[in-house]
């Protein structure tokens, strides 16, 4: 079988990076960290020669834009990211007198920047044990230890945690929406060995199925987080936040591989269709999975069962999205954790930043447990 792109992203698992020394593809922005916001060092150009020291860690931190917007990232950044060299025809732009200075700074760099590793399967993740910032905001179950339950009563009339039957739905939608939930817990469960397939391609096929969808709604089967991420968010402006893109083309591709037809439910015509320049903003994309007929449940009463689609705080922009991978949602995928990331081991801040998890949405007739 041929191997398949494995990011460094996805080192996310093991809370590591191993020490590397490799080149940009593109020119990359270096920060530094300056109040708590990372501020633009330098930009560096093609196939600058960095090393990452081993033991590096993503953290997440607000950072600046060239008009002076402060934003934040749902990739991530590393830090003591060292320049070894640049290629000659830059070097008058980056001596090595220049570089030397660069390098004593703490140097930030975007988690995607990173180069890539061939492997074919995403390993088991062994849930650990929740750690002290965890507690803050969880319980050891996963439950939360807060609630939005009257914003969502408002935000969604009459659908929040709406238990639909099977008696009231047709053979026919039970059989769709079970295969579509089906193929979403496969490519989200990180409890067992799971093909990379499901979300890598190799990137010239990933834009290719970028702009196929564009232009001609063509969906792929497979490849969802190297199109959403490094292809749709990188070729539309949005690279530093594909969060809800990545969630967009994970629920495409499951219904491809269901064999259910998308625009049933995700169309121009209703208002739910699921394009980059609408449902690449969380809201937009809480608002038109409801629409289309998707439940929203509150996590404070119910266990989101892997596959799910959950979305941080009230589901609103800025905001983030990510989806329950294994153990009620205590692991969790996103677009900077692809291969998985222990919950019950991320930092309070960054919990609070993107994981501080209020709702999640389940196809119509899916039933969650109860805490």
């Amino acid at each position: 079988m041929r191997a398949l792109l494995l990011t460094w992203a996805m080192a996310l698992s093991t809370c590591a990076f191993a020490d590397q020394v490799f080149q940009t593809t593109k020119r990359e922005n270096v920060r530094v960290l300056k109040t708590d916001v990372l501020e633009l060092l330098t930009s560096l150009p093609p196939g600058t020669t960095l090393s990452v020291p081993d033991g590096a860690q993503p953290e997440y931190h607000l950072y600046r834009l060239a008009n002076g917007e402060v934003q934040r990232s749902s990739n991530g950044f590393i830090s003591n990211v060292k320049i070894q060299a640049v290629r000659p025809e830059y070097n008058d732009e980056f001596p090595a007198q220049r570089i030397a200075e660069l390098n004593l700074s703490r140097n930030w760099i975007s988690v995607t920047a990173l180069p890539v590793r061939e492997s074919a399967e995403f390993p088991a993740l062994s849930l650990a044990a929740p750690e002290a910032d965890y507690l803050l905001s969880f319980e050891d179950s996963g439950k939360p230890k807060f609630n939005f339950t009257t914003y969502y009563q408002k935000r969604f009339p009459g659908r929040l945690n709406l238990a639909i039957a099977s008696e009231n739905q047709s053979n026919s939608e039970r059989l769709k929406w079970a295969a579509v939930m089906e193929e979403l817990r496969k490519a989200a469960d990180r409890t067992v060995p799971t093909a990379t397939s499901y979300l890598f391609l190799p990137i010239e096929e990933a834009r290719k199925a970028s702009i196929d969808y564009e232009k001609s709604d063509v969906v792929s089967s497979l490849g969802a987080w190297t199109i959403a991420v490094k292809a749709t968010a990188v070729r539309n402006g949005f690279p530093n936040v594909p969060c809800a893109e990545f969630m967009s083309e994970v629920l495409r591709q499951a219904y491809a591989r269901a064999g259910q037809n998308l625009f049933e439910d995700f169309s121009r015509e209703k208002g739910t269709y699921l394009i980059w320049s609408s449902t690449a903003a969380v809201v937009n994309l809480a608002n038109t999975l409801v629409k289309a007929g998707w439940i929203p449940w509150e996590l404070a009463s119910f266990r989101p069962p892997t596959g799910a689609i959950m979305a941080h705080f009230k589901a609103t922009t800025p905001g983030h999205v990510y989806m329950a991978a294994g153990h009620d949602g205590r692991i969790i995928i996103d677009n900077g954790s692809p291969a998985g990331r222990q919950l019950v081991r991320t930092v309070d801040k960054t919990i609070k930043m993107l994981y501080y998890g209020g709702v999640f949405f389940l196809p119509p007739g899916i039933l969650p447990k109860p805490w």
